[in-house]
């Protein structure tokens, strides 16, 4: 029972990061015309907020490792719950950046922690790849939910209510946690210190496969964040897709990557991890070709759209489970720098291709397309020379 409940705690704190990292993304649009200033503005909300989410992971992955798992996600969680309300109550675009940083800076432990639970839970079991691919297949649906949810919230309530409901939400993840987490979850190595810290993360990356995988993991992550960014401009402002409909599009998106997981979970049993990681980022590259061809030949609309990234999010959902248990299990001794130094990639990736796609005219989504297929070919080289890697 005490298994489940962590669990159970666990499935909901991921959710709530990838809940409060998107609901707010849906409302981009309300928050720049609200504050009268330029998309580009708001759109580098995202950039700051996953900026916050690598510092985290930065430090709450080793810190973790250290100190135990119970007290940096407590005290994160309140950091983050401090973010949201700032949110809420701000109307000047420079607090709103602050906010959504420190928000990031809050909720990145989330991930970072959760998965090192779970390695410490079915690591001697051999079961982690299994167990990560059943509480992601639940926390997969969050963006769905979130982008439905915040496109509502947004349209009739306003968008201060979306991190209003965001800080509501972290509090109830602090209460779940103070009582279903123990308080030494995981038992301390040795005194923390920033000298130790270094060296976990330095004897991490020296291995090869497992620096060369983390950045082929962060680039196929960076395609939906790239999608994320600019695909919800190109269906409101191109398209004319009102907010309270484009919510719903995401269950689509969403649906291939919960489709992903089972995907996944086979190949957790029967593929090995490098034939596996080779063959999801390989659809993802085949889906963002077909994106791209759509746009550059002014084909695009609603479905031409959506049913690629249906097919990226397939691949990135039989990839993510997979590789970080992949990731991990290089590593043992230390599973919460590893997941920590796999968050902090990721979102360092994410932010830097966000960046990049907010200073483009986006109307056509020729560009996000451009930026997908770039993203998802430097993956895909990535995973070849990991596939070939001894």
């Amino acid at each position: 029972m005490r298994k489940i409940n962590q669990l159970s705690n666990i499935v909901f704190l991921e959710f709530l990061k990838k809940f409060s990292g998107d609901i707010y993304i849906i409302a981009l649009p309300a928050i720049a015309a609200s504050l009268n200033t330029d998309r580009r503005h708001v759109q580098a909300m995202v950039s700051f907020f996953l900026i916050g989410v690598a510092i985290s992971q930065l430090i709450s992955g080793p810190l973790s490792d250290h100190l135990g798992r119970r007290n940096i996600l407590l005290n994160c969680l309140l950091v983050f719950i401090v973010g949201a309300f700032l949110c809420a109550f701000s109307h000047v675009l420079g607090l709103l950046f602050l906010g959504i940083f420190i928000m990031g800076l809050g909720i990145g432990s989330a991930p970072v922690i959760g998965k090192a639970i779970i390695h410490d839970l079915y690591h001697k079991s051999g079961k982690t790849a299994l167990f990560l691919v059943i509480t992601s297949a639940f926390v997969v649906w969050a963006p769905a939910v979130a982008m439905a949810i915040g496109g509502n919230v947004s349209h009739y309530f306003g968008w201060e209510f979306v991190f209003f409901l965001s800080g509501c939400l972290g509090v109830i993840g602090w209460l779940i946690t103070l009582f279903n987490i123990p308080q030494h979850s995981k038992a301390p190595l040795k005194k923390a210190s920033l000298k130790i810290i270094l060296e976990n993360y330095a004897s991490v990356l020296k291995s090869f496969s497992f620096s060369i995988s983390l950045l082929g993991l962060a680039f196929t992550a960076s395609g939906v964040f790239t999608f994320y960014t600019a695909g919800y401009f190109v269906f409101n402002h191109t398209l004319h897709i009102p907010l309270n409909i484009l919510g719903y599009f995401t269950f689509l998106i969403v649906g291939g990557n919960f489709c992903g997981k089972f995907l996944g979970s086979y190949f957790a049993s029967h593929i090995k991890t490098k034939h596996a990681l080779f063959f999801s980022t390989t659809l993802c590259f085949l889906s963002s070709v077909a994106m791209f061809l759509f746009a550059y030949f002014h084909a695009l609309n609603v479905y031409k759209l959506l049913i690629p990234m249906m097919f990226y999010t397939v691949g990135l959902g039989s990839m993510m489970p997979v590789a970080r248990a992949y990731l991990m299990g290089l590593t043992p001794k230390t599973a919460g720098t590893a997941s920590g130094l796999t968050g902090i990639v990721i979102a360092l990736v994410a932010s830097l291709v966000t960046y990049i796609i907010s200073h483009f005219h986006i109307e056509t989504g020729l560009p996000m397309a451009t930026l997908l297929v770039i993203t998802s070919l430097i993956a895909w080289l990535l995973f070849l020379l990991s596939y070939r890697a001894k």
